[in-house]
């Protein structure tokens, strides 16, 4: 019986030490470049050309990548979709597989994970040497792995190893492409400081931060500080490390926020939602919208100006804004219905608990809302 044991034992940490290779081994891109390939591509320019195709029209303008990432408001990202899919069924050779990666960037960014991710591969395939292309189709990797894994348990997560690999080499064939994309240099960082063993390495995300500062001294310091933020015990540190960035770079949209967020994490919600206040005014900007939704949380998890905090989820509602790591709308209805619960509007809340649950079935807390509330109302009519 022991040899057995110990049998099971070694054969188990050999197949562990097995996939670890296999997650951390090269591989796994949708075009594997030679190095003499990828030098080519930096030599001509290639890997470092924009995603961006001049319109046929006058009166229509196409969006750039970097356009797209700005905007907020859903019909005008419609409109754009609309522009971009209908010049794209006009153009041919390389436009037409600019086009491409340009509406699975769209795609993404509204929500459709599957076409945008479909679209991405076939950009990615058509241009190989593009560091962008394999960006975007990078991203549209994550979008499809993190909707895929949704309520599904570990079984749903081993599902998405293989996916997790492709990402990761993405993502390492944009960086060998274009050394200059630092959002390709981010996104390496943040899947490795971040992701859990064996996809994440943090001694690895480390060495990276610091590579960063050769391209982008702010991004470098920027992620200096999330790694202490990660870490509890280091979190008045990483506070401090922020507030110090914010006063020297105080319109810096991502310090502000983050350091918000931090405050939240504290609970000290008067002092997130001051931050959050401050950001969540017009022009309206990705992180301006985030704003509103947390500035809403603080009041909510601090049972202060909760008619304020009403108002404000129903702006993000109605507004439905679009945009990177935008709360989704489930979210958005359960605290609509923790703020009418609070403010003992029991049928309302009920009712947002319900619109949430059905938006997500799979989300505990969701249903838990709904059958403590159901109690309350049963309990107040008795």
């Amino acid at each position: 019986m022991k040899r057995f044991v110990i049998a099971v034992l070694l054969l188990l940490a050999v197949s562990v030490g097995v996939f670890v290779l296999w997650m951390r081994s090269g591989g796994g891109a949708v075009v594997e470049l030679t190095d003499e390939q990828v030098a080519a591509a930096r030599e001509s320019g290639e890997g470092s050309k924009s995603i961006e195709v001049e319109s046929a029209s006058e009166a229509v303008k196409l969006p750039t990548l970097q356009e797209l990432k700005e905007v907020v408001d859903r019909a005008e990202l419609n409109r754009m979709a609309e522009a971009i899919s209908k010049a794209r069924s006009e153009a041919v050779d390389e436009d037409r597989w600019l086009l491409t990666i340009l509406l699975a960037e769209t795609e993404r960014l509204r929500g459709n994970v599957v076409k945008a991710n479909e679209l991405g591969l076939a950009g990615a395939e058509a241009l190989p040497r593009n560091s962008r292309a394999r960006l975007v189709y990078a991203n549209t990797i994550l979008s499809k792995i993190v909707k895929d894994a949704q309520g599904g348990g570990v079984g749903a997560l081993l599902k998405q190893l293989g996916p997790t690999k492709r990402y990761k080499a993405e993502l390492e064939a944009a960086v060998e492409l274009d050394p200059d994309n630092v959002d390709a240099r981010v996104a390496q960082i943040i899947v490795l400081a971040f992701a859990p063993f064996p996809v994440g390495d943090k001694k690895r995300a480390k060495s990276l931060i610091e590579e960063l500062g050769a391209y982008d001294e702010l991004r470098r310091d920027f992620w200096r500080a999330q790694l202490l933020a990660a870490d509890k015990k280091k979190a008045d540190e990483a506070l401090d490390a922020f507030r110090t960035l914010g006063e020297a770079h105080p319109d810096d949209a991502d310090i502000q926020f983050t350091i918000g967020d931090l405050l939240f994490k504290r609970e000290d919600w008067k002092g997130a939602s001051e931050i959050f206040d401050r950001m969540a005014v017009e022009p309206w900007t990705r992180q301006g919208y985030n704003a509103l939704y947390q500035a809403a949380k603080c009041r909510e998890k601090g049972e202060y100006e909760l008619e304020r905090a009403l108002a404000m989820l129903v702006q993000f509602e109605e507004a439905k804004p679009v945009g990177e790591l935008m709360p989704s709308m489930d979210r958005v209805k359960y605290h609509q219905a923790l703020v009418l619960r609070k403010l003992d509007r029991l049928d309302e809340a009920l009712a947002s608990f319900r619109a949430a649950l059905d938006m997500n079935p799979k989300e505990n807390r969701f249903q838990k809302g709904v059958d403590e509330t159901v109690a309350l109302i049963e309990a107040a009519n008795q």
